[in-house]
């Protein structure tokens, strides 16, 4: 029997919505969507295994709220992906979800209709729509998991998906992000360090048990096998100019199969890149996650835990 002093005591309301089958059954995924989805982790995945010489390109509105306008902006997209698409790979970000610092609008998936009337079921409706057109016109689409729920929703429509600055940290995201179907990027700190980033990207390469839904909406332990990659993705600090640029480095990596990248020096803004040649990893016998390409910035080459500065 429940006991109304003691359960829900701050939540006024409880609506029910329609379950993950039940939304992909209305909204199925076409051949052409499903095509444009699995090419485009395919080859997103080469680029960041430098097995593709291209770069990727994750460009797009910082969330989207009006559909319209995304659309035509993806119809234009499409069109400059083809024009470049011999040395650059361009993948459209669509983000639903809008992480805040402290309160603000959550994004078209927790709030439709910018009213602050929260019809998630609508969100979620309105944005798994908006992916298929997306993959139908053949252009991959990258997002930003805020809500625990929503990769059963609309997870088999995205071909690369970040973990944001404000979550990279939460071990529950680090663990959702082992069970992903894409590739993942972790974002930096919003105070610009890499910590976050880098314990987030050994976190999520482990073998996590999980809570989370099935298909029909039903509670269940989520069992993920180990990611074999993962990277890290830029972002400027607060405090800071404010602009996303990719900062001017090299290439590290951190001991395999986890690995991070960074581009060498751009001015564009973007998400990671592919150097034409590997860097040399080293690896100590008790396999520690020191950064170990000696072209790494000084900053970012730590010393073993395991086996202090005798590692090489």
């Amino acid at each position: 029997m429940n006991n109304p002093l003691l359960e829900n005591v701050n939540i006024k309301s409880i609506v029910p919505l329609a379950t993950p089958a039940e939304l992909r059954a209305e909204i199925p995924q076409t051949p052409q969507s499903a095509r444009a989805v699995e090419r485009g982790r395919a080859a997103i995945e080469s680029i960041l295994d430098r097995d593709d010489p291209r770069f990727l390109a994750i460009v797009g509105p910082c969330s989207i709220h009006n559909l319209d306008a995304a659309g035509d902006y993806a119809r234009r997209l499409r069109a400059l992906a083809d024009e470049v698409a011999g040395s650059i790979f361009v993948v459209m970000r669509v983000y639903f979800e809008k992480p805040r610092t402290t309160v603000g609008w959550k994004g078209l998936i927790n709030d439709p209709f910018l009213n602050d009337t929260f019809r998630i079921e609508d969100g979620l409706r309105m944005a798994r729509r908006f992916l298929v057109s997306v993959s139908e016109l053949g252009l991959p689409a990258a997002t930003e998991i805020l809500d625990t729920l929503t990769p059963q929703y609309i997870g088999d429509l995205i071909s690369w998906t970040a973990i944001g600055a404000r979550t990279a940290e939460a071990q529950t995201h680090r663990e959702i992000a082992s069970g992903l179907s894409t590739p993942v990027g972790f974002k930096n700190g919003t105070d610009g360090s890499l910590d976050a980033a880098v314990n987030g990207i050994a976190s999520s390469v482990g073998q996590h048990h999980f809570l989370g839904v099935t298909d029909d909406g039903l509670p269940c332990c989520a069992a993920a096998a180990s990611r074999t990659t993962a990277r890290r993705t830029w972002r400027s600090a607060s405090g800071g100019s404010g602009r996303r640029t990719c900062r001017p480095t090299s290439w590290w990596t951190v001991p395999t199969p986890i690995r991070t990248s960074a581009p060498k020096s751009r001015g564009a803004s973007c998400a990671t890149s592919s150097p034409k040649s590997k860097p040399a990893t080293n690896r100590c016998a008790a396999s520690c996650w020191r950064v170990s390409s000696k072209r790494a910035p000084k900053r970012f080459r730590k010393t073993c835990g395991c086996c202090g500065p005798a590692c090489p």
